[in-house]
């Protein structure tokens, strides 16, 4: 019996060592996935030898004798921090998902593949000119060369991907080219509201629909219509993948020299998507004998997409615009691939795309195509049902004739208005607010394609078959908005709307309510000269007006009980600040949340986690001049009173469940924190966690420092999942004191320092500069010629 206990403690021992020894064999080859970064590299692509800095945070100084080489060195540089997040974007564009995730990428990959961007991608390279096809083929390049020369794992969800067969393909300037068709399909989202709207008509009135939803309920009548069969339109809606799903937000605010402490213009800029790991920005400062690119890339593209070039500033918002449509195609009973026009009948273009899937061998799928573009619908059909209406996509993200990529080429060499305004003419999708700070004094310009319609029907889905709904042109760059110089020496944009009612022409109805724009205007006039510094801490800003503007209402509504008087009188009292360490952001939003429900939820029914009724339609119902529990209400329905208690006492019990009955311990951090999540290796047990950062946050949904909550999510109501992945302040009396703060880090690599070393930082709006030279202890690597 010993002799065998000891043989099995032998083995067992030897097993253990084994898994030791193979466990710190694994941890040494995916740790071998850190890019070099000090040293000299000899390889064929630069024409000279160029120097790649990175600084004390990781981000890269790239200094180059051209052009050519310096979009190598930022291929290079983005394929040593980023290269799985590229591979990931490329493969969403290319509607090649499922080749690495199985079944679980067939929702995306069939709906980018009816689209056909990566094809649209393709199709741009051929049409760039010289000079930028050089800078696209440098960069492929720039990431091959990366790959070729990397003597570790590439990254390490890339080994994973090895162990199931999937290899590295090299890099395409046409991968890169696809990203800003993808940005364009989330940045916009009339087509998406049109189908929502035609299946809220399933079970509310036109009216009721106009009320709930529009910004301008005074204006004109808004007549909807129904496209499709119900069950058809709540399919199609689920076949609209995140990535297409619309993310509307943004900051920007720019002052003249007049109002500065510099005496030089300010320009502000934080773009607002929602969270991801790694972060979607990249910073970088790139240098050149003919100029100097400093601010945001983005892993994947060769351009810098805001930022300085040293004599302009420049940043976006999203223009919220109506831009895109979906129109009912009217198909032949006795033949699918034939549809009525106003010139009577065409047939549709069809192709067949081939979607490989891992473990599961291939699916074909058949794509129609009308005038109007790519039919959406066949993503939700079902064999053996009639077809009906063929909905197609009409979006300037399709247009083959595409000029985005060119335009911001462009504007990373402007130096004056006129050359920026030059470059904006060419901008083509999506409509974007674009601002402008530079020698010249400040500026915005509406930049982007806007459809001129026949006839104009917000949020109504067009017929196809007849002419009313089609599009005849796009509206002339002229006549876009534009502002320069105004004489308040402030320009202020938070996807609020950019003209008034005397515009002649429509460019939607969509706006965000301006409350952050009212609220940057207003802190922006406290002082006479405004320093870099009021900028970033104007960033920062966690006050809700929206808050302030609806909590009086609420207020003098409730029914007040022996249970709810201590709170309600410390709302009265609140500043309307959400810092994370306060109650009151906490209770005020988990009654918000209630009073939408008990508010609306009856009426909605399906819809109830759908469809989020605006602050302008609660204060209306609380007014009583809406059918919802005011005086156009039936007799057998509660007061608002009455329902505003019942929800205040909702929320005070679901608080003191999560949080514990002592109202002095609930803070809205504790349930408010920004979440970022690998989106493969952060849903694996176990070592998930390493891929999942979570940090707590101040702000919401209507603050400058954009904290946005999805209060229809019944798991995690009041994460903060939106906003502001990078801010940016620039100085144009220098533009080296620029300031600087981003979401996580610069590297996607766990093994990484700078995986998520900004965090904190960025949480607590401490911002960096990128200047000269790096900010030390600086890592310096060389790449040179091999012909050197």
């Amino acid at each position: 019996m010993r002799r065998l206990l000891k043989f099995a403690a032998v083995g067992l021992g030897a097993v253990l060592g084994l898994a030791v020894v193979v466990l710190a064999g694994a941890f040494l080859y995916l740790r071998s996935s850190l890019p070099e970064s000090e040293g000299e590299m000899r390889m064929a692509g630069p024409a000279a030898q160029i120097t790649l800095a990175r600084d004390v945070d990781g981000i890269p100084y790239i200094t180059a004798e051209s052009e050519r080489d310096a979009a190598f060195a930022l291929g290079f540089a983005h394929a040593g921090d980023r290269l799985f997040q590229m591979e990931l974007t490329r493969r969403l564009g290319a509607g090649r998902l499922a080749e690495i995730v199985g079944q679980r990428g067939l929702v995306s990959d069939r709906f980018m593949r009816t689209l056909g961007l990566y094809a649209l991608a393709e199709g741009n390279y051929q049409r760039l000119p010289p000079p930028l096809r050089a800078v696209f083929d440098a960069y492929a390049e720039g990431v091959n060369a990366y790959v070729a020369h990397h003597s570790g794992a590439l990254a390490p969800e890339l080994a994973v991907m090895g162990l199931i067969g999937v290899r590295f393909e090299p890099w395409r300037p046409a991968d890169s080219l696809v990203w800003g068709r993808l940005m364009g399909m989330s940045l916009t989202h009339g087509w998406r509201d049109q189908l929502l709207h035609a299946r809220l008509l399933q079970r509310l009135p036109a009216e009721q629909i106009r009320l709930l939803l529009d910004h301008q309920p005074d204006g004109p009548e808004v007549p909807l219509a129904e496209i499709a069969d119900p069950a058809l339109l709540e399919r199609l809606l689920a076949a609209i993948p995140e990535a297409a799903r619309p993310r509307l937000a943004s900051n920007i605010w720019i002052l003249a020299g007049t109002r500065t402490a510099t005496g030089k213009p300010l320009l502000a800029n934080d773009p607002h998507l929602g969270f991801q790991l790694p972060n979607l920005w990249y910073l970088a400062r790139i240098a050149t004998p003919e100029t100097t690119l400093v601010g945001s890339t983005v892993p994947g593209v060769p351009l810098m997409v805001l930022g300085h070039n040293g004599r302009i500033a420049w940043g976006m918002t999203t223009t919220s615009g109506d831009t895109s449509d979906v129109f009912a195609e009217e198909t032949l009973p006795d033949d699918a691939n034939a549809y009525r026009t106003p010139d009577g009948t065409k047939r549709f273009s069809v192709r067949e795309e081939v979607i490989h899937v891992r473990g599961g061998g291939e699916e074909h799928l058949r794509v129609r195509v009308s005038r109007h573009g790519p039919i959406i619908s066949d993503l939700a059909a079902r064999a053996g049902e009639p077809r009906g209406a063929a909905i197609a996509l009409a979006h300037p993200v399709l247009a083959e004739d595409d000029h985005s990529v060119e335009a911001i080429y462009r504007l990373n060499h402007a130096g004056t208005w006129e050359e920026f305004r030059a470059s904006m003419a060419l901008f083509d999708a999506p409509e974007q607010n674009v601002g402008y700070a530079g020698p010249d004094g400040i500026g915005l310009i509406v930049a982007g394609r806007v459809p001129v319609r026949r006839d104009v029907r917000p949020w109504q889905a067009a017929d196809g078959a007849g002419p009313g709904g089609d599009w005849i042109g796009w509206l002339a760059f002229d006549e876009l908005p534009m502002a320069q110089n105004p004489s308040s020496g402030r320009i202020v944009n938070a996807n609020n709307a950019v003209v008034d009612a005397s515009y002649p022409h429509y460019l939607g109805r969509d706006f965000d309510a301006p409350y952050r724009a009212r609220r940057i205007a207003a802190m922006l006039e406290k002082s006479e000269r405004v320093s870099t510094a009021d900028m970033a801490r104007l960033q920062m800003d966690a006050t809700s007006t929206m808050a302030l503007d609806v909590l009086p209402l609420m207020l003098s509504v409730v029914e007040r009980t022996p249970a709810t008087a201590g709170i309600l009188d410390r709302l009265a009292r609140w500043d309307g600040g959400l810092a994370r360490d306060r109650s009151e952001p906490l209770i005020f939003t988990a009654w918000w949340r209630r009073l939408l429900r008990r508010l609306y939820a009856e009426a909605l029914g399906e819809f109830a986690d759908e469809v989020t009724p605006l602050p302008a339609v609660v204060k209306r119902t609380l007014a009583g001049t809406t059918p919802w529990c005011g005086g156009q209400a039936p007799p057998e329905r509660a007061s608002c009173g009455r329902l505003a208690a019942q929800a205040l006492a909702e929320a005070i019990a679901e608080l003191g469940t999560a949080h514990g009955e002592d109202q002095e311990d609930w803070h809205w951090g504790d349930a408010h924190a920004a979440r970022f999540v690998h989106p493969i290796l952060g849903r694996l047990p176990v070592i998930g966690g390493f891929f999942r950062f979570h940090i707590a946050t101040s702000g919401d949904n209507w603050t400058v420092n954009r904290g946005t909550t999805r209060l229809n999510d019944p798991n995690d109501p009041y994460g903060h999942v939106h906003g502001a992945g990078v801010r940016a302040v620039y100085d144009l009396a220098d533009l080296d004191r620029s300031l600087f703060s981003m979401a996580l880090g610069e590297s996607g690599n766990p093994f990484s320092p700078h995986f998520a070393d900004m965090l904190t930082r960025w949480r607590n709006g401490v911002p960096v500069t990128i200047g000269r030279g790096p900010r030390q202890p600086a890592a310096v690597l060389r790449l040179i010629p091999s012909s050197q």
